[in-house]
């Protein structure tokens, strides 16, 4: 998606677990990025999921 998504996404992963640390000690926050593109390119896809450490069910994400 970009150069530092993946900084960005564990910098995200760490505040996640803090803030919901704070709510209940049994919650565990995962989070992955979604990006999407602004203007359409050629060499892009235009919907972009960094699923490395999350497994979704793709059935979950259909309407």
């Amino acid at each position: 998606m970009w150069g530092y998504q993946h900084s960005f996404q564990r910098s995200a992963q760490r505040e996640a677990k803090n803030i919901f640390s704070q709510l209940a000690s049994n919650l565990e926050p995962h989070v992955f990025l979604v990006g999407v593109l602004n203007e359409k390119r050629d060499d892009c896809h235009p919907i972009c999921l960094n699923l490395k450490t999350v497994v979704i069910c793709l059935s979950n994400l259909q309407t």
